[in-house]
């Protein structure tokens, strides 16, 4: 038996799965127990069934998967030709999503389409739990024919008739596109949701982002844009770190912010307001494919707020993210430092996760 079980042995360098691996070593010391899946063994044994993965997962019993989609690409080249790869890939991560919902994190694609973690999946997940979200039109609930800027614009627009196009296969605001006009729409294949725009009293791209393992807030920040219309995570975006149980708040707000900013989900000392905590509860408590999530969300004019995402594996464990959640100064340039930072903030929460579990 294990506490942890890796579908990987060779992560990528300073990527997700590597600080999920560095914080499993670290637990080693308070008797917490880990293993990777044997991939030689895997694929020498494939035989087009899940016998050999159910059999490991009997003989293990882990109470936490951690699965890492780059980091198990780079694993199996080890093992097997390379046009095998994304089949067993898919055979691994599918296996152990459907067995372990609710004790897995990972970034997987597969077997993910109407679960949190995909644009597609967030709207239904949304609307199924009652949860506050912009008004969506998914792609494949309507005719081709609707599929336009007429039509569209009617169900979602406001009073300039614009709306958001998002293509499910980018992240990080680069598949968000602003359409107010028909030669702005988009057909392209992998844009599938249209949602309505909505702004704040600013009227300037500003989302919460509170990140979360389990059932604990990891840290929360307040990002915005004064140079984009329309997205606050994309080019010339800026971050406020909030105050949580373990961050200490920047103070780098502008003052016209710090005026509204009560209108943002934030009190005047910098935490968050009960009400966010509660949303951010209602989203942690449905079962998903990931315990590490970053939950965005946004506010209308009149400071209702609405969730936007709930993104797998957010920020970069090599950036200054999980140090400003830890109340520790980032290294500006060294990867490594932030990289430690984030493992051992992840070996806290894993911890705390398998004392429950």
């Amino acid at each position: 038996m294990v506490d942890i079980l890796f579908t990987y042995d060779t992560p990528v360098p300073l990527s997700y799965g590597d600080a999920y691996l560095e914080a499993a070593r670290k637990l080693e010391s308070q008797g917490i127990t880990h293993a990777c899946l044997n991939l030689a063994e895997f694929v020498n044994s494939y035989d087009f069934s899940d016998e050999y993965l159910q059999e490991t997962a009997d003989k293990l019993k882990p109470k936490l998967i951690i699965s890492h989609h780059r980091s198990l690409e780079k694993s199996l080249a080890n093992y097997t030709p390379p046009f095998l790869i994304s089949t067993l890939m898919e055979e691994i991560e599918t296996f152990f999503v459907r067995r372990f919902l609710g004790r897995i994190n990972t970034d997987t694609p597969y077997d993910s389409i109407n679960r949190l973690e995909s644009k597609e999946g967030f709207v239904k997940v949304m609307r199924a739990h009652g949860l506050p979200h912009p008004k969506s039109i998914l792609r494949d609930e309507i005719s081709p024919e609707q599929w336009d800027y007429d039509y569209l614009s009617q169900e979602l627009g406001q009073q300039d008739k614009s709306f958001l196009l998002k293509n499910v296969r980018l992240q990080v605001g680069r598949g968000i596109s602003y359409v107010n006009s028909p030669d702005k729409m988009l057909y392209d294949e992998d844009v599938k949701v249209a949602q309505t725009f909505l702004e704040n009293c600013l009227s300037t791209p500003l989302s919460l982002r509170v990140t979360t393992f389990h059932k604990h807030i990891i840290g929360a920040f307040l990002i915005y844009n004064t140079i984009d219309k329309y997205r606050s995570n994309c080019g010339g975006n800026n971050i406020v770190t909030l105050k949580t149980n373990h961050s200490c708040p920047s103070f780098m707000i502008p003052p016209n912010f710090y005026d509204e900013i009560e209108h943002f989900g934030v009190n005047p000392d910098l935490t968050l307001q009960e009400g966010i905590v509660e949303l951010v509860d209602r989203v942690t408590s449905i079962p998903s494919q990931s315990l590490n999530r970053g939950i965005d969300i946004i506010f209308d004019k009149n400071s209702t707020p609405c969730i936007i995402e709930a993104q797998p594996c957010p920020g970069n464990p090599c950036c200054e993210s999980y140090p400003l959640m830890a109340g520790i100064q980032p290294e500006l340039g060294s990867s490594r430092f932030n990289f430690n930072i984030a493992a051992e903030v992840l070996s806290k929460y894993m911890y705390n996760f398998l004392q429950t579990h």
